[in-house]
């Protein structure tokens, strides 16, 4: 072959190459066309998008994305870097959505948003575990503190606001990953990170939260159609169910957030040193909340919920259990350094001097029992019945006395007692606690009675707490 026929089949070759990589490429857009390929920026975030050893994405952000492609259709494509670049790459079109975007005015000068927040994120600083000069919201100590930042992250100008409302200065240091923020921290160049709780670093303590705010899908301005597309699947999510978002939060961060440290302030860590043995008594006979089980140790639900609370704090108890049929007051009364678990938060009396409560950590319906095969009408006005309660049970009393004048209050020692009134035909009914009550309907033993059908009283809602009279605090 001369030298001109080489130099032709040579650029019939070249030119063959060109046109069958312009081809591949132009297939490859037809059929991420075809099949709806969304490109989703992401960062190092753990628990929202997350890459797995097998190139499988998974989290809160990867799971709400396949919901809005159960109306939509789509397929996804995920794309890691800082924040600051993936802000970048939305306004030039490199990827389509951020998933974990807060709304600000100058952010919708540039880029759209979802009419439906997806979600919330609250604001914090995190400390190392080790760390003992900084206690919870201990704003007086934070002056000078050395805190690092995520580059153009909405939290930054949140911390700045919340430093100044408190009264605090600070150094601040921008990084561009999170990974670099709490590598920093690690070696000591800095002695915090301002962050969102999407982070969900627990392996750090949190010692302040600077506000919650709703995070929403964020795209370029060129994305108005496909933004479209989105606000219609998320209303769809919305209307089918308000649990979805509540389920899914709970499924990547209830748990691990739950796990984190408990911090305290410096009076709560300065109490919990010096607290000593604790004395708590418990309700006897309310299986499965609290009751003497077959070995003859205090057990039950809220004794469950006492050992967490001396695990996380530091609190030492010592348990003991109220003698059948005293009521929480005598007993205070009689052991005024002793707290009550247990109790009924409704109780009017434990709302005023002398009583300290707690917040609620159990909450149940309360059910009446009665005989099978009775007639009544309960919500007559005409008719009275006689109702057996434990004497322990001031909240219920105090309830029925002001909602339910129908019932004649007669009380017994516990709740055997109150169910032998209602089988020997010296009471109409018996009231209790459902799960309390459901144990006993189960023993074949009282077969002859029956909870009321379709009768609870829920505006009571047994709320239970713990309470002390303010000698002891």
């Amino acid at each position: 072959m001369t030298g001109r026929y080489r130099r032709v089949a040579a650029l019939i070759c070249f030119v063959c190459c060109v046109l069958c990589s312009t081809l591949s490429v132009t297939a490859a857009v037809a059929d991420q066309e075809k099949r709806h390929v969304i490109k989703v920026g992401y960062i190092d975030y753990d628990g929202f998008i997350t890459e797995e050893k097998d190139g499988t994405y998974t989290g809160y952000g990867v799971e709400y994305l396949r919901k809005i492609a159960e109306y939509t259709g789509w397929e996804y494509e995920f794309e890691y870097d800082s924040w600051d670049q993936q802000l970048k790459k939305l306004e030039t079109g490199e990827i389509d959505m951020i998933c974990q975007a807060q709304r600000t005015k100058e952010r919708e000068k540039q880029y759209l948003f979802s009419d439906y927040a997806i979600g919330a994120e609250t604001s914090v600083l995190y400390v190392s575990k080790e760390n003992d000069i900084y206690y919870y919201n201990d704003y007086a100590a934070y002056n000078g503190m050395r805190v690092g930042m995520l580059r153009d992250s909405f939290q930054n100008q949140e911390f700045r606001d919340y430093a100044a409302e408190k009264g605090f200065s600070y150094e601040e240091s921008i990084y561009d990953t999170q990974e670099a923020c709490f590598g920093a921290l690690d070696r000591g160049e800095i002695d915090a990170v301002a962050m969102g709780s999407l982070a969900l670093k627990t392996d750090y303590k949190i010692i302040c939260r600077f506000g919650s705010d709703p995070f929403y899908i964020m795209t370029g301005r060129q994305n108005k159609e496909l933004l479209a597309e989105v606000n219609e699947a998320l209303g769809q999510i919305a209307e089918a169910g308000a649990s979805f978002q509540t389920d899914l939060y709970q499924k990547y961060y209830g748990e691990k957030e739950a796990e984190g440290e408990v911090v305290f302030t410096r009076e709560e860590a300065e109490y919990i040193q010096g607290s000593g043995v604790i004395t708590v008594a418990f309700i006897a006979s309310r299986a499965p909340l609290s009751y003497r089980n077959a070995e003859g140790n205090i057990d039950g639900i809220t004794v469950d919920i006492l050992d967490l609370l001396s695990e996380r704090s530091g609190l030492t108890f010592q348990y003991v259990m109220m003698p059948q049929g005293m009521r929480t007051a005598d007993y205070l009364s009689k052991y005024p350094d002793s707290l009550v678990a247990g109790v009924l938060s409704d109780n009017p009396d434990f709302q005023k001097e002398p009583y300290i409560l707690t917040d609620s950590f159990y909450t149940d319906d309360v059910a009446l029992v009665g005989r099978n095969g009775q007639e009544y009408d309960v919500d007559a006005d005409d008719v009275s019945y006689r109702l057996a309660i434990p004497a322990s049970y001031v909240g219920l009393e105090h309830y029925i006395q002001m909602n339910a004048p129908q019932f004649e209050i007669c009380e017994e020692k516990n709740l055997e007692d109150c169910l032998a009134m209602v089988l020997d035909g010296k009471a109409d009914f018996a009231a209790q606690n459902v799960s309390v009550l459901t144990p006993y309907l189960a023993n074949p033993y009282y077969e002859e009675l029956t909870a009321v059908p379709t009768f609870l009283w829920r505006k009571i809602r047994e709320s239970s707490g713990w309470t002390a009279r303010n000698t002891a605090c």
